[in-house]
């Protein structure tokens, strides 16, 4: 059974209203050679940057000529810190909620216990610095956080920020796939601007996994044996109603992940989940593919719900 915390304590919360904006954030984590570790939640690419001055938020000691043999680490002064989240509508007397997938548990944080802090990207910088080069998000560090508590899953947490929480748990589970036949998968195309990306692929193999009142069914497709591509497509079992037709392919940057129980390097833990997470929002899939850079979108088994 799933479970909300608030540092080591039960406590009764806000919940998420259906008037909320459901904005999605991660939990990202940067090693360094010389043994730092930075856990943080990344607002930076949310913030309207402006040349206007009072759209700085981080100090002229750090930008400018500036040293680019530092990546100038630092927490957000009482102003900077105002100017950031305002701007990102968030309120000190918000909630950071911490979904757990492995665990099925929320961790909850006031954000006025959270440090917010800035520096440069792992990508580096050129002089004069922008601060459009730096990072800036919520440090999830050991007093705020323990890793003995949350783990080293950080690819495996969603966050939310706001007043209520808008999260389920409880309700999610791991899909686990079995192998089928051409004869089993509906006769549905692809979507017709991502039709040319299939134009160098035939079929390869067919699966599918069935839950409540949904069947999903994948469709592997690729060249000799290799899979390039995948179709997903959930149908409702009561209607036969196609709920999602979703189309997944590697490029530059993205890479399929392993089907759950039938391919190889799949995980322990797998990859593929399904079921209600958010408040007010219909069924989610996730874990088909992983990418280099950016985010990856949340699905929704409903015709009328765009993802996240």
């Amino acid at each position: 059974m799933g479970r909300t915390f608030v540092g080591c304590m039960f406590f009764f919360l806000p919940l998420f209203s259906m008037g909320q904006d459901l904005s999605i954030y991660r939990l990202s984590f940067y090693g360094y050679g010389d043994g730092r570790e930075v856990r943080f939640i990344p607002l930076t690419d949310m913030y309207p940057f402006s040349e206007h001055p009072d759209s700085l938020v981080v100090e002229e000691k750090y930008l400018g000529n500036a040293s680019l043999d530092s990546d100038h680490y630092h927490v957000l002064n009482k102003t900077y810190r105002t100017r950031f989240l305002s701007r990102l509508k968030i309120d000190e007397t918000d909630n950071i909620y911490i979904y757990h997938f492995k665990l099925d548990s929320v961790f909850v944080l006031p954000v006025a216990d959270v440090p917010l802090i800035a520096f440069v990207n792992p990508y580096g910088t050129y002089q004069p610095i922008p601060q459009t080069d730096y990072m800036i998000g919520f440090e999830i560090n050991e007093t705020v956080l323990p890793s003995e508590v949350i783990g080293n899953y950080y690819q495996n947490t969603y966050v939310f920020i706001g007043p209520g929480n808008p999260f389920i748990t409880g309700k999610m589970e791991r899909i686990e796939w079995t192998e089928t036949d051409s004869t089993n998968f509906p006769k549905v195309e692809v979507q017709e601007n991502l039709q040319n990306v299939l134009g160098r692929f035939e079929p390869v193999s067919y699966f599918k996994y069935s839950s409540g009142d949904f069947i999903y069914h994948v469709k592997n497709l690729g060249i000799r044996g290799g899979v390039g591509a995948r179709q997903l497509v959930v149908l409702d079992k009561r209607d036969q109603q196609i709920e999602l037709n979703q189309l997944f392919f590697n490029s530059e940057g993205t890479d399929l992940l392993p089907l759950n129980g039938v391919e190889e390097n799949h995980g322990y833990d797998g990859f593929q989940y399904t079921g209600q997470l958010f408040r007010f929002k219909p069924r989610i899939v996730i874990g088909f593919y992983d990418v280099s850079f950016g985010c990856k979108r949340i699905h929704f088994i409903s015709p009328n719900e765009s993802p996240i």
